[in-house]
């Protein structure tokens, strides 16, 4: 417990979360008490090497504005580390930096983005989807989509 402001009115908060849980605070006339909850993520975090070499390798990143118009071209990589794989934009997209790619379904993943302690904060589901597409049963390239389906951008895997 650890003493605090005077607080009239019982107060929860969740000020630190992670895929696997966060921190319960409960504040109260002059106390604060905080506890680390641990739960099963419901999306799993790992994808098996076997499974991940589809995906790895360079892409071309290509933005879509609202009217589905082509834009700014960037590169997009895709890596298999930890056990995840992961994705980035070179340049680096302000927010979402290296980010983990959370397979939702077969060839369908969500972006999970990373605090600065390195964990899992935020799966973007179903806020943006990544869809691959495969050509003669290859990974070709990918779409990525807003949660009103609207497209965001479209890569090619470079040969």
């Amino acid at each position: 417990m650890e003493k605090i402001a005077f607080t009239d009115v019982l107060t929860w908060s969740m000020p630190e979360l992670r895929m696997s849980g966060g921190k319960l605070v409960m504040d109260w006339e002059r106390a604060r008490v905080a506890m680390d909850v641990e739960v099963e993520p419901s999306l799993k975090m790992t994808l098996p090497a076997s499974e991940a070499t589809a995906y790895l390798g360079q892409y071309t990143f290509i933005d879509h504005d609202s009217t589905g118009k082509a834009g700014k071209v960037s590169a997009f990589t895709i890596t298999h580390e930890d056990g995840t794989l992961k994705g980035r934009w070179t340049p680096d997209d302000p927010y979402m930096k290296k980010f983990a790619l959370v397979r939702i379904a077969p060839d369908w993943f969500a972006p999970g983005v990373y605090d600065e302690k390195g964990q899992i904060y935020e799966v973007l589901k179903p806020d943006v989807v990544v869809e691959f597409n495969r050509t003669k049963g290859q990974v070709s390239g990918f779409v990525m989509r807003f949660d009103d389906d609207n497209l965001w951008g479209t890569a090619t895997r470079k040969r």
